[in-house]
């Protein structure tokens, strides 16, 4: 219902704010580049013994099948990540965290533009909540 979905959406929230203050001082320790190869090179680690064990026999067909998608996302999640660390050193916090999720809007757009999805009245007023935030946090 209405009152668990609202929970979800403030526990995902609060699980944003978190990750971002973590990954700020994170940042403030060491520079964005190592910052972002210990997070993969950790991340690697914890989930190869999950992976070897789900997919044992598989993952290498699947890595030469989907060779091209793997590096494209792989380097595009990895520049962007560490442009969004590299801000963090340079500006507020806040400031970074909402741009950070105008990524929803994008993405969105791009779902109707390329994917012919319907923007419904639910999804416009999603939309509109997200840049309406933008503004009240640029103009506080």
């Amino acid at each position: 219902g209405g009152a668990r979905s609202i929970k979800y959406a403030l526990g995902v929230g609060a699980t944003m704010v978190v990750y971002s203050l973590v990954d700020k001082v994170g940042v403030g320790i060491v520079h964005p580049v190592f910052y972002i190869w210990f997070m993969y090179f950790s991340g690697t680690l914890m989930l190869w013994p999950y992976v070897a064990r789900r997919y044992a026999g598989q993952w290498r067909q699947i890595g030469r099948q989907y060779r091209s998608s793997i590096l494209v996302i792989g380097l595009g999640s990895c520049c962007t990540y560490l442009l969004i660390l590299l801000a963090y050193r340079l500006g507020p916090l806040s400031y970074i965290i909402a741009l950070r999720e105008f990524a929803v809007v994008v993405g969105a757009g791009l779902g109707i533009v390329f994917l012919n999805e319907r923007l419904t009245a639910a999804k416009a007023a999603a939309i509109a909540a997200i840049v309406a935030g933008l503004i009240c946090i640029k103009l506080a």
